[in-house]
């Protein structure tokens, strides 16, 4: 979704905040109703839109409620005044740090004052106590300096849980949706029925707005039977996608695709893109703003729970309400009718409390929308043994970027257990030779030649009978196995051994596209993509740049044709 700019407009003490081509603004801000006196709201409104012009709506709305915490303790401790006290923000830090809340907003609450008073004293003096000092607050340094804790985030079984309850929750809202839409249809003597008939007759189709039923005949019986069928919005939420009814897709989507929550909330309706030459997969696609980089993860066509088709699924839910979206959000996945009943993407605190119902609903284990992208990037980091297939998850340009989410301290235990591995085996083959068994050790003395697999791999030993599906005592038939096997031997540092695992990932990429202009893409992947995947994204990287320029000058004995 394209970035839109936000306007600012303020009459006195209220500020408008206008997105795009709306018909009436996104947020209307009120600093005399937020507690502050006419002539320090007025100021106060200035300083806003000198400190905020520029930002998002959703940046200057969360902005907004820390200035609105400041003006209630504003006029609760001092009343409507014409002047900032010089003991206020002081005094405003105490306040917030009895309050229990978290160190985190406890800061950025006191530091909103900070920044509001501080621009005051040099724009508008007059409205300050000259005896003022501004000082950083003892909560707002410790929110600065000290780190932030993080809860481990939720692991596959957790996920997988929170998978399983966001579709029973979409088929369950489904069915009690289609189930209300029929009451019209029943010829039983049923309140809501009636009340039904009477809003789509008035409404001509759909339920009628609280402007259409001043028009209505009969209007205040009317009301009086929505007011006892528990109002006109609780009908509503019944009857179309309720925020309730979205947040199980958005979860379910969030943590399929690994995303960063914020910019997944603002994708677009057409949010889905075939795979060039892949029948079998499909993308999910959106923008991420802040880097403005197109974030598209892949996802098998044929998964009814794939995050494409609860894409569909969701497309097909809101297509009736999508005519009736405010025009900044016209073209959104994530829409539906919200609490204040517009149709719109809901805000980020709406999804934050549909989070707490729904764990609170499922009891579940708690956790942040922001978890589950550190959740999807461990995940990938354990199960492709590298940073890069957790970089290529999370769509991120280096993978420094990504050690943020899962660090490479995540692999320690696996690394280290494989260099146990490896190290007994030295030793157990140095013991052999020391004791006059050379023959066995011979057998290993030059593995990318005794020993070698079609890939250029050496083999520890092709009659052991490592490999899945292979019997001890005949040789290995599974050359397609060799780059995950832990019978397999890389000599990163050799560069004759090198120079054939280069030329056996470029034969491979070169077989692949041959493979899709002829048609059996399907079996090159089930064969080939794994060895191919494992040389590009694990061994090559590990070789070092001069050893790689001395295998880049050897030629290799060509590898024959794939089928």
């Amino acid at each position: 979704m394209k970035p839109l700019a936000v306007r600012q407009i303020r009459t006195g003490y209220v500020l408008e905040l206008w997105v795009g081509e709306n018909a009436a603004p996104m947020s209307i801000l009120d600093f005399h109703a937020a507690g502050f006196s006419e002539v320090l709201a007025e100021a106060t409104a200035r300083s806003f839109v000198a400190l905020q012009g520029g930002n998002a709506v959703e940046s200057q709305n969360a902005n907004w409620r820390l200035v609105r915490s400041f003006g209630y303790f504003l006029s609760k401790e001092y009343g409507y005044v014409k002047k900032f006290p010089a003991d206020c923000l002081k005094r405003f830090g105490k306040y917030l740090e009895a309050t229990g809340t978290s160190l985190k907003t406890t800061g950025a609450a006191y530091n909103a004052a900070y920044r509001t008073l501080n621009w005051l004293l040099r724009n508008i003096p007059d409205v300050i106590d000259r005896n003022i000092r501004l000082e950083r607050g003892q909560a707002a340094s410790l929110a600065k300096s000290s780190p932030t804790s993080r809860n481990n985030p939720p692991d596959a079984e957790v996920l997988a849980q929170i998978l399983a309850c966001c579709y029973a929750d979409i088929e369950a809202s489904e069915a009690a949706r289609v189930k209300f839409r029929l009451l019209p249809l029943s010829e039983e003597p049923i309140l809501i029925a009636d009340v039904l008939r009477s809003l789509l007759g008035a409404g001509g189709g759909m339920l009628a707005t609280a402007e259409q039923l001043k028009q209505a005949p009969k209007q205040y019986s009317l009301k009086k039977s929505i007011n006892e069928c528990g109002g006109l919005r609780e009908i509503y939420s019944k009857y179309y996608l309720s925020i309730e009814d979205l947040f199980p897709y958005y979860l379910a989507i969030l943590i399929q695709a690994s995303a960063n929550p914020q910019s997944l909330r603002l994708a677009e309706m057409d949010c889905i893109m075939p795979v060039p030459f892949r029948d079998d997969l499909e993308r999910f696609v959106w923008l991420k703003q802040r880097s403005r980089r197109l974030q598209i993860p892949e996802f098998h066509k044929d998964k009814k729970w794939s995050a494409p088709n609860i894409a569909r699924m969701l497309l097909d839910k809101n297509f009736e309400l999508r005519h009736l979206a405010v025009p900044a959000y016209s073209d959104a996945l994530f829409i539906c009718r919200t609490v204040s009943m517009k149709v719109t993407v809901p805000s980020w605190q709406e999804m934050h409390n549909c989070l707490i119902a729904f764990r609170k609903k499922h009891n579940l284990p708690h956790f942040d929308l922001g978890d589950l992208r550190r959740s999807g990037a461990i995940l990938h980091h354990k199960a492709g043994r590298s940073i890069a297939s957790a970089q290529q998850r999370l769509q991120h340009k280096s993978p420094k970027v990504t050690q943020n989410y899962t660090s490479l301290s995540d692999r320690t235990i696996d690394h280290q257990s494989q260099i146990r591995k490896f190290q007994g085996i030295m030793i157990q083959e140095t013991q052999r030779f020391n004791s006059g068994e050379k023959a066995v050790t011979q057998k290993y003395a030059n593995s990318c030649s005794s020993a070698e697999t079609l890939f250029g791999f050496g083999c520890k030993d092709p009659l052991a009978g490592i490999a899945e599906g292979s019997r001890p005592g005949v040789a290995c038939p599974k050359f397609n196995q060799c780059s995950g096997c832990s019978g397999a031997i890389v000599v990163v540092d050799d560069p004759v051994c090198v120079a054939k695992l280069v030329a056996a990932s470029r034969h491979l990429a070169a077989e692949r596209d041959r493979a899709v202009k002829e048609g059996w893409s399907k079996r090159f992947d089930v064969l080939y993509q794994a060895t191919m995947d494992i040389l590009r994204n694990n061994i090559l990287p590990a070789v070092s740049k001069p050893v790689l320029n001395k295998a880049m000058a050897i030629r290799v004995p060509p590898l024959p044709r794939l089928e």
